[in-house]
């Protein structure tokens, strides 16, 4: 199975709750006004991977990250990788998991994507909308978007 990575960010303190290991997935279908990953809404860019080779790099920080973040991007729009990725890391290393999308759960819910949200501990939903904008925030980029607790 091929993953497109935007890249990864081993160190962050910015995207959840603690250290946190970040994959930027590549592709994303919403386009929102004032995006600040412009580069990753091509899902012809990037870099391809594996999961094999993301478990694998999430190893060597083992110990030193409290989870992982999966952003892009979008990862729901590839879901089948995020769906296999998730699994794998819960299945491996067992990290609390948050995932950024651009989808509401709702959306998620009801386009069949469901069982992507099985091995995701917080999701964080919701299109970013400039409007919207507010650095106080913690974990989001505007208001209408939320941090949900998923376990």
């Amino acid at each position: 199975m091929e993953l497109k990575i935007a890249g990864r960010e081993p160190n962050s303190i910015v995207d959840g709750l603690g250290m946190r290991y970040v994959i930027f997935f590549q592709g994303c279908p919403h386009h929102c006004h004032g995006c600040h990953n412009m580069e990753t809404w091509n899902i012809k860019g990037g870099i391809s991977s594996s999961i094999e080779n993301e478990i694998n790099l999430i190893e060597k920080y083992i110990g030193y990250i409290d989870g992982i973040t999966i952003s892009g991007g979008d990862p729901f729009f590839q879901y089948e990788n995020l769906l296999a990725l998730t699994k794998a890391i819960k299945q491996a290393y067992n990290l609390n998991i948050w995932v950024y999308t651009g989808y509401t759960l709702e959306e998620i819910q009801s386009n069949n994507m469901s069982e992507g949200l099985d091995y995701i501990d917080v999701l964080v939903d919701g299109k970013f909308i400039q409007s919207q904008k507010s650095p106080k925030l913690p974990f989001v980029g505007s208001s209408n978007q939320r941090v949900i607790r998923l376990r």
